[in-house]
């Protein structure tokens, strides 16, 4: 779906997109035309599938919007993100392409609660400023992968605490496998060549709490 009417939406209810469960279910969203996308609900980017090898994908574009703008201390921003029962997530979110600003308590990406693994799961990055506010950047946990990176050669990155100040500090967790059994997760953290302001108070790169691979670059 595409929206290139309107200069300015501001959602203050849920947002969607995919939610399905099954084989091979992928849904795409885009868009475009300029603009700005204010949201303050919860935001979730995701499908899902109980059979091996399901591939279900919840996919947004925000690219083709001038902003985005998301702001709920108090909620997660969730890509690839379900709970108990929903196997093998999967979720794409590209960010807006001049300005992103994101208020959070959480920003999962392929943080599923469910054992089974789905296909890999991005955040991508906009290609002008980029600032993340959030208690909690979770990055690939359990069996799950996921890859976060900018869209461009152009672009910034600043991560504080949920706050914005510079004396709150995110916690960053890359990679972890807090899982048992056989299967691999793997988080990588993508910022070569771009100016990049991170305060953290931690940052956790390939935890292995259970048996089991960890990878996280």
């Amino acid at each position: 779906s595409s929206d290139s009417t309107v200069s300015r939406r501001s959602l203050t209810g849920s947002v969607t997109i995919g939610q399905q469960n099954g084989v091979q279910l992928v849904t795409q969203a885009y868009l475009t035309g300029g603009g700005n996308l204010t949201a303050t609900g919860t935001f979730t980017v995701q499908s899902y599938g109980s059979a091996a090898g399901a591939n279900s994908m919840g996919n947004l574009n925000l690219s083709g919007l001038n902003t985005f703008t998301f702001s709920n201390s108090s909620a997660t921003l969730s890509i690839a993100d379900t709970s108990s029962g929903l196997t093998r997530a999967g979720g794409n979110l590209t960010l807006a392409g001049v300005k992103n600003s994101i208020t959070v308590s959480n920003l999962n990406v392929a943080t599923s609660s469910a054992a089974q693994a789905g296909p890999l799961s991005t955040l991508t990055f906009g290609a002008g400023t980029n600032i993340i506010n959030v208690r909690n950047f979770n990055l690939a946990n359990n069996k799950g992968s996921a890859t976060a990176s900018f869209a461009t050669s152009t672009g910034g990155l600043k991560i504080r605490g949920t706050t914005g100040a510079d004396t709150d500090r995110a916690t960053i967790t890359i990679g972890n496998r807090n899982q048992t059994g056989t299967g691999t997760s793997q988080g990588i953290l993508n910022l070569a060549g771009h100016p990049v302001d991170v305060k953290a108070a931690t940052l956790t790169i390939g935890a292995n709490p259970n048996t089991g691979t960890p990878g996280a670059a």
